[in-house]
């Protein structure tokens, strides 16, 4: 393991991090992106974004979040059919 990178920005403790609290995951993992190679800078960004965006439904009031989750759906297999039909 490379010793040269801080203790926050080592898997294990950053993916925890991305759990546990996802906002804070995002400004270390940008504030810190010259410091990680970018296969492990996206990997640790896509994580704390799906983890961010399971949080942030936990926000939405009543039905919403709902909604919004199939509208996503629905948006992706329309654009799968049409880019499929071309």
């Amino acid at each position: 393991m490379n010793q040269s990178i801080p203790w926050y920005l080592r898997n294990k403790v950053i993916t925890t991090i991305c759990f546990i609290v996802p906002p804070i995951a995002f400004i270390i993992i940008v504030t810190n992106k010259n410091k990680l190679s970018h296969e492990k800078y996206i990997e640790h960004l896509t994580v704390a974004t799906f983890i961010l965006s399971l949080w942030m439904l936990k926000f939405l009031p009543g039905l919403l979040d709902t909604a919004i989750i199939f509208t996503l759906l629905i948006g992706y297999y329309i654009r799968k059919f049409i880019k499929n039909k071309k």
